[in-house]
């Protein structure tokens, strides 16, 4: 890929459209493109299509730009570490998404159950844990 860069849009929007849902994907702005194209690819193609695929997974709108790509593992700079007071239970998580679909769909659960794919009780179940922990109650 390094010697091909002229590739990448094409292969940037072939992805994104692998990755497809019903909605329209949001488009990679000219400086997410030259970030890129300037990106040296030591994991080649299959990295591509991971950073094309955590772009779109983590993204929300309708464009990405330079500095919503991020490069993994391949450099150190791509690393987080977690501090152990920021460790979460995996059902925390579950509850953290389910509420950001909630309101992505303005509220609406029935549409959140819907694209999670999910019985609206269970929605409403990872609502209420979530706002439970907000407002600092535990289990």
């Amino acid at each position: 890929m390094r010697n091909r860069v002229e590739d990448i849009p094409l292969l940037v929007n072939h992805f994104t459209a692998e990755a497809g849902n019903e909605q329209e994907p949001p488009r990679f702005s000219r400086g997410a493109l030259t970030k890129l194209s300037r990106y040296s690819w030591p994991g080649n193609i299959r990295e591509l299509r991971n950073v094309v695929q955590r772009a779109l997974l983590f993204h929300s709108g309708d464009m990405i730009d330079a500095g919503d790509i991020e490069f993994g593992i391949s450099s150190m700079a791509g690393i987080h570490f977690v501090a152990k007071t920021d460790l979460k239970t995996l059902e925390d998580c579950i509850s953290e998404h389910v509420y950001r679909i909630v309101r992505t769909c303005d509220g609406n659960k029935a549409e959140a159950s819907r694209i999670l794919e999910c019985d609206p009780k269970t929605v409403r179940k990872y609502c209420a844990l979530f706002d439970r922990h907000a407002k600092g109650q535990s289990n």
